[in-house]
């Protein structure tokens, strides 16, 4: 029987970079709890998969819009596994809102996913967790303005001031960073697909795979000295 030492929570975990990540750190040795709330037949897949390299998996459901569910969120992964020790705020959601297009209430779905859910999250990481690390899933725009993604992008800056404050108010024992990804994958339905357009403007010219994602996670979780800090895993796009 092997001895617990990793473990972590990663929320909307079940499709996309989510999925690529626990099966990065199941290979690892790290034991998982994955957040999904509607693709409970990819989650079970995902879980299938990460066992085979050993690890301990837990799937928990729940709408992260449900605030009051999120509050418990935290609790019951570390009761699944005593041994947490990593929080993957990766769940999000994207689609176009120009500013004059935009509500209270798609401003608030935007919130809730990318401010509240991973301040609720952090915080109470610290207080049940104690040690370990802690990655943000941000955007290769957050410095950018794209109007086109008003709510999106506003919701991403707030996540990125999340990722500095939080490092700074919980060193030495937790460390905070961020990866912001570029043109990883084609867009979820009804997005426009810019592939073209992002390759072009990207110095390195080509889009982005998942290896680089999983490459970025393995460096942020390796590297003892690195807090506050955001990898742009965009090929030089931001530029």
């Amino acid at each position: 029987m092997k001895t617990p030492s990793h473990a972590a929570l990663i929320t909307g975990a079940a499709r996309r970079l989510g999925r690529a990540m626990a099966l990065c750190l199941a290979a690892r040795g790290y034991d998982l709890v994955l957040h999904y709330h509607s693709s409970e037949a990819d989650a079970r897949q995902l879980k299938h998969e990460a066992e085979g390299f050993g690890a301990e998996v837990h799937l928990l459901q729940g709408d992260l819009r449900d605030l009051n569910w999120v509050e418990s969120l935290m609790q019951q992964a570390h009761t699944a596994l005593p041994h947490l020790n990593l929080l993957i705020n990766n769940a999000s959601a994207f689609y176009p809102r120009r500013l004059t297009e935009s509500d209270l209430q798609t401003l608030e779905h935007f919130l809730d996913l990318h401010l509240k859910v991973p301040f609720i999250l952090t915080r109470d990481f610290a207080r049940h967790c104690g040690t370990g690390q802690i990655i943000n899933l941000s955007d290769s725009q957050v410095n950018k303005y794209p109007t086109a993604y008003a709510p999106y992008i506003l919701s991403k800056k707030a996540l990125a001031e999340l990722t500095a404050l939080s490092a700074k108010s919980l060193g030495p024992q937790i460390r905070v960073n961020a990866i912001a990804p570029g043109y990883i994958l084609p867009p979820v339905d009804g997005n426009p697909d810019e592939a073209a357009q992002w390759q072009t403007r990207t110095p390195l010219q080509r889009l982005g795979q998942i290896p680089d994602i999983t490459q970025a996670l393995e460096s942020l979780l390796d590297n003892p000295f690195l807090t506050g800090q955001t990898l742009w895993v965009d090929g030089g796009h931001r530029l």
